[in-house]
């Protein structure tokens, strides 16, 4: 039977995003009236569920700016301009109307008037811990020495921000346009011939969830590849400490560490593989990998139990309410029927395997665990 996967997955709701956004239009003549109103209809799909503005009761909610650009660059809405989604389908597609009769199209003007609103209206203000999204719709890619948007990008990247390009080839040099990816955040890169596709609507949506979906300060958020930080995540974060402390006694330290945090869980060979990496990583880790996790012995369910948030029941690694769970336990472990009945993730050659331990005595560094902060669990600036 394949192992049951408990990893928690990031928040899929699209009404319930959060986020900053700046859509960055090419309205170059290249475009056409045509793909411009596909872009149109594509953005207001996009956002369609969105709580646009702030006027709402829930801080849940999603500002979008909107910057055109061909051989110069338009501010046509800034990050407050849009308080609903209609009033923001109806500016896109005003701000949309029509192509310009430039024929340039340099992206990095774009990027800049983007990187400015972030930089006057995100950064530092109540909305500092919003992630920021740059979302760019292209017809073509033309870069000079003094106006390439690569240098851009990679400042908008250094400073948190997801970029997401669209690119619509329109009979120009495919080439160049592909290039586009050059820029992307790794994975967000789109191709169209500009159909307006429920499928591009998703996959932006899906990129929108993705950067939506982060960790507190000082967490480390878990993916499928820990050397690869823009690696598909999942909704759960990581915090090692060197200290060493009993399992009590870090069961304890990880439940007072945030809200709902809880001894981290190994409920998959993925996520041991990216716990062990991640401590390895550690400054001040004995690189005898020993650190406790949150699996135990319960009386209660007379099997071992994975540690939950507050509130939530612990979850069962196998039976007696499920088969099929990942178990990792050394050679001859666990001692059953032992007072031994804490758990740790112990070095054995080249394998780092399960043993039980005492709860009360014994001291190991340890894994504490959170859930991310996504569409269905807000954190606010103090988290």
């Amino acid at each position: 039977m394949s192992p049951i996967n408990l990893d928690r997955q990031c928040g899929n709701d699209t009404t319930n995003i959060w986020l900053d956004v700046v859509v960055v239009v090419d309205n170059s003549y290249g475009m056409t009236n045509d793909g411009l109103q596909e872009v149109a209809a594509i953005i207001t799909s996009v956002f369609r569920s969105t709580r646009i503005g702030i006027n709402y009761t829930t801080p849940r909610t999603t500002r979008v700016g909107v910057v055109t650009y061909n051989d110069e660059t338009t501010v046509n809405a800034d990050l407050n301009r849009f308080q609903s989604y209609d009033d923001f389908a109806n500016g896109i597609s005003q701000d949309l109307g029509s192509v310009s009769t430039s024929e340039q199209s340099y992206l990095s003007i774009g990027l800049q008037a983007a990187e400015q609103l972030l930089n006057f209206q995100s950064f530092n203000t109540i909305r500092s811990y919003y992630k920021k999204v740059v979302i760019v719709y292209a017809s073509t890619y033309q870069r000079t020495q003094d106006l390439d948007s690569v240098p851009v990008a990679n400042r908008l990247t250094e400073d948190g921000v997801y970029i997401i390009t669209v690119a619509y080839d329109r009979g120009g040099d495919e080439k160049m346009l592909y290039k586009l990816a050059e820029i992307a955040t790794p994975g967000m890169a789109y191709n169209t011939t500009g159909s307006g596709s429920p499928a591009l609507v998703h996959n932006i949506q899906q990129s929108l969830l993705q950067a939506n979906c982060f960790c507190p300060d000082g967490w480390e958020q878990y993916r499928t590849s820990f050397s690869s930080r823009f690696s598909y995540h999942y909704g759960q974060c990581l915090k090692a400490f060197t200290i060493p402390a009993t399992w009590n006694d870090s069961r304890m330290i990880c439940r007072n560490q945030m809200t709902n945090s809880y001894l981290a869980t190994e409920t998959s060979k993925a996520k041991h593989d990216f716990i062990l990496d991640y401590v390895k990583n550690q400054e001040g880790m004995d690189t005898l990998y020993k650190y406790n996790i949150g699996l135990s012995w319960s009386t209660i369910e007379n099997w071992w139990i994975w540690e939950q948030p507050a509130g939530m029941a612990p979850v069962p690694n196998g039976p007696p309410v499920y088969n099929g769970a990942y178990t990792n336990w050394g050679a001859g472990w666990p001692i059953v029927g032992s007072p031994m009945i804490g758990v740790q993730n112990v070095q054995s050659g080249t394998q780092s395997c399960w043993q039980n331990i005492l709860q009360s005595t014994g001291s190991s560094p340890y894994v504490c665990e959170v859930y991310s902060c996504d569409t269905d669990n807000y954190c606010d600036g103090d988290n």
